[in-house]
């Protein structure tokens, strides 16, 4: 009785500009006699060998993002580039045009923090020096990252009124504000 068991050959194609596997199969017959055993035995220790080598120079991801703005990661690309996504305007997303913050107003952080979209910028009525009495930090909030709310939080008085967003108003500690959110399993959530 004779069997036969597919044999499967993985290869590359690329199309549309992605590179799509593409399996080829063919027929093996057994039993296989000792001259046709001997290319596949040193194919499989080729291949054994091959991945413990890759497995010395690969980096493990996981499931983590990775954002590939240069080569660092990559050791070899062939019918691609890297390429940054080209920025689009799409109207404005928010105005800086209270008393506090105006026209000098830069920069913003924004992060997502469960289910809201944070905003954190320094807001600047006027051109000055850096650190300069007039800067603040100023808050905002979202629920899609498109559509920006100013909330009224009543810390500090600022031009004459608490209803501000304004969350620091102490110079220099307003310039470069930049908050982040860290999520590191040993960080407490307080």
């Amino acid at each position: 009785m004779v069997r036969g068991v597919r044999k499967s050959k993985l290869c590359f194609s690329l199309r549309d500009g992605w590179t799509h596997p593409v399996v080829r199969s063919t027929v093996m017959k057994f039993p296989l006699k000792s001259a046709e055993m001997k290319p596949l035995f040193c194919v499989a220790i080729g291949l054994s060998l091959a991945a413990g080598a890759c497995q010395a120079d690969t980096s493990e991801l996981g499931t983590r993002r990775e954002l590939f703005v240069d080569r660092f990661l990559i050791s070899e690309l062939k019918n691609t580039e890297l390429r940054l996504h080209e920025p689009h305007r799409d109207g404005t997303a928010i105005l800086f045009n209270k008393p506090w913050d105006g026209e000098f107003s830069a920069y913003v952080t924004v992060f997502k923090d469960g289910d809201v979209y944070r905003m954190y910028y320094r807001g600047s009525p006027k051109a000055g020096r850096d650190g300069d009495s007039t800067e603040s930090v100023c808050y905002a909030e979202s629920k899609d990252g498109i559509a920006w709310v100013k909330p009224e939080l009543g810390l500090f008085e600022v031009k004459g009124t608490r209803r501000n967003n304004v969350i620091l108003t102490n110079a220099p500690f307003a310039h470069n504000f930049s908050p982040f959110r860290d999520e590191a399993p040993s960080v407490s959530a307080d």
